[in-house]
């Protein structure tokens, strides 16, 4: 399964830059589209110039934000959108291990 970061049409400008990309979702698109979705973006990893692991430049464009919306195409595949690169500054260092401690305890107690 390969999870994409994918942002709605109305969410791009007409020089393709994203506007708002806090609003950008991660998604699994198959047959051209989207099969599921996720809540938005952490700016804290994704917009974080001291966190280069998983720093957003681009994303999908697809015509809305929900299962079953398409992406949208060009003639080489998908259509994409560019994060302005002002959008990306530095947010302070993120301690990976604390952060996934504390995504599992919120895991166990959502389970109970």
């Amino acid at each position: 399964m390969l999870i994409r970061h994918v942002v709605a049409q109305a969410n791009v400008d007409a020089q393709g830059w994203v506007i708002d990309p806090a609003r950008v979702r991660h998604a699994v698109i198959v047959g051209g589209r989207i099969a599921a979705v996720a809540a938005e973006i952490d700016p804290q990893t994704h917009l974080n110039r001291d966190f280069p692991d998983h720093c957003l430049d681009w994303c999908v464009v697809v015509a809305e934000l929900q299962p079953g919306a398409p992406a949208l195409f060009v003639a080489d595949g998908f259509r994409t959108a560019r994060v302005r690169p002002e959008d990306i500054r530095p947010r302070g260092p993120v301690d990976r291990d604390a952060r996934r401690l504390a995504w599992l305890a919120a895991r166990r107690r959502g389970a109970s």
